[in-house]
């Protein structure tokens, strides 16, 4: 049992041609697929699992391309440097530059040593 990554989720159904997607909960199993998922056709909410089966979607999730991987692994390390911004503006000590950069360029160079969000391992924010 996993608990299955919400981006690849909705990227895996998207390609699969269900969408707007509806995650109601957490999807580790067939049942969570069956009962958390579903898409919106005419502004109805379907069961995914009405018209897909789960070890389709299943095979589907896990053949992801890496570099779509790598993509998911982009959005959350992109969020993480957003939030981190304010320490190079200009009215910022360079005490506080200084230690952020590192951890910024960390942030950069994530996608070097991991292959998805199951196996990144994110830098240490500086105190």
């Amino acid at each position: 049992m996993f608990n299955m990554d919400t981006i690849t989720i909705l990227n895996t159904l998207k390609s699969l041609g269900y969408w707007p997607i509806v995650i109601r909960g957490t999807v580790q199993t067939q049942q969570d697929f069956e009962n958390n998922i579903y898409y919106q056709v005419d502004g109805e909410e379907v069961p995914v699992s009405a018209e897909l089966d789960y070890n389709t979607f299943l095979s589907a999730y896990n053949s992801k391309h890496p570099d779509t991987l790598l993509d998911e692994v982009r959005v959350v390390r992109n969020k993480k440097l957003a939030e981190t911004d304010w320490t190079q503006l200009p009215d910022v000590s360079e005490a506080i530059k200084n230690s952020w950069r590192t951890y910024r360029q960390s942030l950069r160079d994530i996608t070097d040593n991991c292959t998805s969000l199951d196996d990144v391992v994110w830098p240490t924010k500086p105190n």
